[in-house]
């Protein structure tokens, strides 16, 4: 039931942001790059939890699209960090409007009481065991 939920909630984001020219992956490394950067490519390999190819796949697309930029890494000269573009930074928030809006329209059809039950139940579930 909560990974159908799940799906059912990443489904009607992409219909949403595909029209933006992202897919899931970009969406997500393009969120990694936002909170994290400047941030080194291993990095968002790491924090995606995905093999380097498949981000340096990712991080070229977002690069030729003109969301992130490549500067030299201050600590190792062979090395380059990456950022939001001020274009990837717009991006970016209506990424995170869209979700917004998703969520809003999904787990508004709960009452108050549900949706705050809901979110002590999550926030529960999401504390990592010691």
């Amino acid at each position: 039931l909560f990974l159908r939920i799940a799906r059912r909630i990443r489904r009607q984001t992409l219909t949403r942001i595909r029209p933006l020219g992202l897919n899931p992956h970009l969406s997500r490394a393009l969120r990694v790059i936002g909170d994290a950067g400047p941030i080194r490519p291993s990095a968002v390999a790491e924090r995606l939890d995905i093999a380097p190819r498949s981000a340096s796949d990712s991080i070229a697309t977002l690069l030729a699209s003109g969301w992130i930029e490549r500067t030299p890494d201050p600590e190792d000269r062979r090395a380059y960090r990456l950022s939001l573009t001020p274009a990837g930074r717009e991006l970016s928030a209506q990424v995170r409007a869209i979700r917004r809006q998703v969520a809003t329209e999904f787990f508004g059809e709960l009452s108050a009481v549900d949706r705050d039950q809901l979110t002590s139940i999550l926030q529960h579930l999401d504390t990592e065991a010691p």
